[in-house]
This record gives structure tokens, sequence and C-alpha cells, in this order.
């Protein structure tokens, strides 16, 4: 069972993971310093390639959370088909404006991930298995399972590095926000 969390696949639990990181993020503040920071640190940015796999698995979950999300709300707004649903609900013109609009959201998200990830590896940023583990007791406490091993049984142990990661990125958005210096423009 999976106790009140409507995922039924990684890629959906990461966007629960998501979620919950942000709900639970210290503070606005915080979040928009770290969001000026990273704009400054990536305007310049073009990257070379995005993992494709990573890119297709991501730009696949926003699809079909989309789809699962319009099959079963779709009949109470009273819209029969995803066109019309996209375009009421999301204001997409077409499901070619949202795929548009999908692949680029996922290839901001990849940049950002590569840019972290590099940041943390110059920086000696680490992750150790306690963190992971104290995050997905976290994870787990939230979302009504009785612990982490719940979660990876449920979803598999590739889990250990999504949530890996979610710990890093907190990690590296605290040490830019506590080493960013303001400027006067």
């Amino acid at each position: 069972s999976t106790l009140g969390v409507e995922a039924t696949t990684v890629a959906e639990l990461r966007s629960y993971v998501k979620d919950y990181l942000t709900s639970q993020a210290e503070s606005t503040f915080a979040s928009d310093k770290y969001q000026a920071v990273y704009s400054k640190i990536s305007e310049n940015l073009t990257p070379s390639g995005y993992p494709q796999e990573e890119l297709d698995n991501l730009v696949n979950t926003l699809k079909s959370n989309v789809e699962s999300e319009f099959n079963s709300y779709g009949s109470s707004y009273g819209i029969s088909d995803l066109d019309s649903y996209l375009s009421q609900v999301y204001g997409f013109e077409s499901q070619d404006a949202f795929n548009d609009y999908a692949v680029e959201y996922a290839q901001q998200y990849l940049l950002e991930k590569m840019v972290l990830t590099l940041i943390a590896s110059n920086e000696k940023i680490t992750v150790s298995a306690d963190e992971i583990n104290d995050m997905g007791a976290q994870l787990a406490d939230y979302y009504g399972y009785t612990n982490y091993q719940e979660i990876l049984d449920n979803y598999g142990n590739e889990m250990n590095s999504e949530v890996g990661y979610e710990v890093l990125y907190q990690k590296v958005q605290n040490f830019l926000n506590d080493n960013a210096v303001e400027s006067e423009s």
C-alpha cells in the first residue's frame, strides 16, 4: 500500500520529495536569496548537452502527471479532452506547447543539477549515508510510511540517489547563501 501517497512510480515520488522539501524549506528569504545567486551563476551558461535518458524521464514524468491529473479531475471540471484541459487549467494552447514547456522545464532542472553537482565537487561538499537515511526518515514520517526502508521497498533503491541529491541540493544552497556577497550595483 502507498499509505496515502498517490505515487506509483519513482518519478512520481520524486515530485512528492520536491514538494516536501519545498514545504520544509527554511524560509522564503533563503530560497529567494538562493534563486538570485543561482540566476547569477547560471545566466551565461550554455550546456553542451543534457543526459538524454534523464531528460526523457523527466519529460515523460511531467506528461504522465498531467495526464493522470486529467484522468482524475477532468470530468469534474467538465472537460472531456486533454487539449482542453491543458488549455483551461494550465493555459497551454496545445499539447505541443505543453511538450515544449516540459522539455524546457526538464532542461532547466538538469542544468541546475549539473551546476550544483559541480559546485559540490569543487567545494568538497559531500553527502553521507546517515544524511540520506535521516532525510529518508523525514520523508517516511511526512508521508505516513513506517520508515524509509518501506519507501525503498516500494520504489526501489534508486530512491537513495534521489534523496541523496536533495540532501546535496540543500547543502549547496546553504553554502551559496552563506558565501554570497551582496554587491552595490
